[in-house]
């Protein structure tokens, strides 16, 4: 496998992560302090989507590309 794109998909499902784990926190800490980016309909929008995103693939069986490569290597 080519190393660059090696690469370039665990940076990309790094910052997907990232944004699912974080956003949620983000969400919650707004939403306690009463900050305006915790009601930013924007920004909830892309997050609960993002979420959308992998509960169908988690649904149609589809497994994560990084966990795919795990097991193939038997990591």
């Amino acid at each position: 496998m080519n190393p660059a794109y090696s690469r370039s998909n665990l940076g990309i499902h790094f910052l997907f992560a990232a944004f699912v784990v974080l956003g949620f926190i983000f969400i919650w800490i707004g939403y306690f302090t009463k900050q305006k980016f915790a009601r930013n309909a924007k920004f909830r929008i892309c997050h609960i989507l993002v979420m959308g995103i992998v509960l169908c693939e988690s649904l149609i069986g589809l497994i994560c590309p990084k966990s795919g490569l795990h097991a193939e290597n038997g990591l």
